[in-house]
């Protein structure tokens, strides 16, 4: 089954539960991701999302430099951490 992310605004969370129903998940129109480093994570590993390449991530919780270069590799969009 697919489906499409029409909202500009999504939660990691939310994406990946539906990685649990679907197995085609489009998110073009989505403009930024937020969630845990974990679950943004799932997201850009799952060969199940697709379109997220220029949204911006907003990761809840503080990242390493080597999950922050992962994360920024896999968007042209921003990837903003908490101050």
């Amino acid at each position: 089954m697919n489906t499409s992310i029409t909202t500009t605004n999504v939660t990691a969370e939310s994406l990946v539960s539906l990685m649990g129903t679907y197995d085609d998940i489009e998110v073009y129109k989505v403009e930024k991701i937020t969630g845990s480093k974990n679950d943004i994570t799932s997201i850009i590993s799952s060969t199940k999302i697709h379109g997220f390449n220029s949204s911006n991530f907003v990761v809840t919780e503080d990242i390493d430099s080597e999950t922050l270069t992962i994360f920024n590799a896999s968007t042209s969009g921003t990837v903003e951490m908490p101050s």
